[in-house]
């Protein structure tokens, strides 16, 4: 039977008992503090072992949060004389339910403060709150994700405790028990992948994908998610990640929502090489589209996303030019920003060289070679990248008297002749072969 501390008086009483006992401790403390070191370990033992069977009378009347909050500020932060870590092992080894729930509520307090958490940092405290969790009592479940959460957070050692113990599998089947315990879980995986080494998210990535098909029913933890995702693309790309979370991805991208943060983690999906065009497919081309109007700051990583995909199969290129994002390219030539005009660079510069004649063609025109000769002699990158565009223009047979017409149309051929005299040897050399292949075209 569990005793609450009902009243004020009360309260006050017990927490008047706590300090006299304190006050005791340190007395005996002092009194033997001129004794040998032997004498010395035996009574700080001694005082040990009063505390540990004291601390589970005080437990019982510890379920209300004020009485938590009393037993913090009078015990938590005197590690020599007070052995709370030992005195939470005795009592989580207890089967009065009551008293493991005092005890977890402890645990909870304790570890919400940084400067208590070396308290706890025990492995056998660990221990004992796995076997807490494997009694299989559903109230408990929140105070234990809780208290592991914040240990997660300001230690490294127990991640391996966590896996060791199949605790990833534990937090899936308390979701699946108790669906409102679901932001909980997510921030408790949230802190254990942030943690947790490339190779230790890859041997779990099964559980980790399984906690999450459960977690993301709640949009609630869509911004939890978004942080755990990110996390884990930074470490290793997975297809069956990737399509788990996509309708978390898509619902805040229509609710123009974690813009940023969503940038960010396909900026580093697209780094990998395994890509499926199905993985960026048009949907999300052109919400990239919309976000690139409405968010200017991440134009940046937008046309790095747009270039990669310029860099894929045939199949991305053709997503790519089919969706709003060919628009914004053309546009983002001569933009005032400099940086977002070298990613444009590399737009045209891949889809010249993995694209076919007709791609080329639909990224081609006398109005984009105009554009592009404003925009040569500022900046080496721009140059070879544009360089580079140009030549591979003229590989389209097809389509060459066509590119011919355009490139002299433009002033764009006086500004490639400019850059022939420049003092950079590879700008210089990338415009002699552009001069080169025009002149053999034209003779021809």
């Amino acid at each position: 039977m569990k005793h609450y501390l009902h009243d004020k008086f009360a309260r006050e009483k017990f927490a008047i008992e706590l300090r006299k006992k304190k006050r005791r401790l340190i007395t005996d403390k002092k009194r033997h503090a001129n004794g040998g070191i032997e004498d010395q370990k035996v009574k700080d033992q001694d005082m040990g072992l009063e505390f540990c069977e004291i601390l589970p009378e005080i437990f019982r009347g510890m379920i209300e949060e004020n009485n938590v909050g009393v037993i913090t500020r009078n015990i938590m932060f005197d590690e020599s004389m007070i052995k709370l870590a030992d005195c939470l092992i005795t009592s989580l080894s207890e089967d009065d339910e009551g008293i493991l729930e005092a005890s977890l509520n402890i645990l909870e307090a304790v570890t919400g403060f940084d400067d208590c958490l070396k308290y706890v940092k025990n492995q056998n405290v660990y221990k004992k709150i796995f076997r807490v969790l494997e009694l299989g009592i559903e109230r408990f479940y929140p105070k234990i994700v809780v208290v592991f959460a914040n240990l997660c957070d300001s230690s490294d050692d127990i991640i391996e405790v966590l896996l060791k113990y199949n605790y990833l599998n534990k937090l899936y089947m308390i979701v699946f028990k108790n669906a409102q315990l679901s932001s909980l879980v997510a921030l408790a995986l949230q802190r254990i992948v942030q943690k947790a080494s490339v190779y230790k998210c890859e041997c779990y990535m099964d559980d980790i994908i399984k906690i999450l098909n459960l977690v993301k029913v709640n949009p609630i933890n869509d911004k939890i998610i978004l942080q755990t995702l990110e996390c884990l693309m930074e470490k290793k790309f997975d297809k069956i990640l990737w399509e788990c979370t996509l309708d978390v991805i898509i619902r805040k991208m229509r609710e123009k929502k974690s813009i940023k943060k969503i940038v960010r983690i396909i900026s580093s999906l697209v780094r990998y090489d395994n890509l499926n065009p199905q993985i960026l497919n048009q949907q999300i081309i052109n919400y990239l589209a919309e976000v690139f109007i409405l968010k200017e700051q991440c134009g940046v990583n937008i046309l790095f996303i747009a270039s990669n995909i310029a860099g894929g199969s045939n199949l991305d290129i053709c997503n790519l030019l089919c969706s709003n994002m060919r628009k914004i390219v053309i546009e983002s030539i001569n933009h005032i920003n400099l940086d977002l005009r070298i990613e444009c660079s590399y737009v045209f510069k891949h889809i010249s060289i993995k694209g076919t004649e007709l791609q080329k063609i639909s990224m081609t025109d006398e109005n984009i070679f105009k554009k592009i000769a404003l925009t040569l002699g500022i900046d080496l990158t721009l140059d070879i990248n544009y360089l580079i565009y140009i030549y591979n223009c003229f590989d389209c047979e097809r389509f060459v008297e066509k590119i011919l017409l355009m490139y002299y149309s433009s002033n764009i051929h006086e500004e490639v002749t400019k850059l022939q005299l420049s003092k950079n040897k590879e700008v210089s050399k990338c415009a002699q072969y552009v001069i080169d292949k025009v002149s053999m075209i034209s003779i021809g």
